[in-house]
């Protein structure tokens, strides 16, 4: 029998999803401002408006953040390059035709 999802786990997936996008966002910005080595978690902390138990409960460290960010922008420039793949695909078979 399929557990039942709890409201409370529900909205709680919700808030870490939105919390971790804040945490992200936030930095992207100091790594490209400052860089990985002079990056501060503290600084990220205070961008994002986000405490640091927060941010340490959803990555464990300052490397695990970049590499979730190196790792999402990793995916994102595979979709947009199977993306222009596909259309150049398209615009060949509409040539040959």
């Amino acid at each position: 029998m399929a557990a039942r999802r709890r409201p409370r786990d529900e909205a709680r997936r919700a808030r870490t999803g939105v919390y971790r996008s804040h945490i992200v966002e936030a930095a992207e910005q100091v790594f490209a401002e400052r860089g990985f080595a002079a990056a501060k978690l503290q600084d990220i902390s205070r961008l994002a408006g986000l405490s640091m138990g927060t941010i340490y409960a959803i990555f464990p460290s300052k490397t695990a953040l970049y590499r979730a960010i190196l790792e999402e922008r990793g995916r994102e420039l595979l979709q947009l390059a199977r993306q222009v793949a596909d259309a150049r695909r398209r615009l060949q078979r509409r040539s040959t035709r």
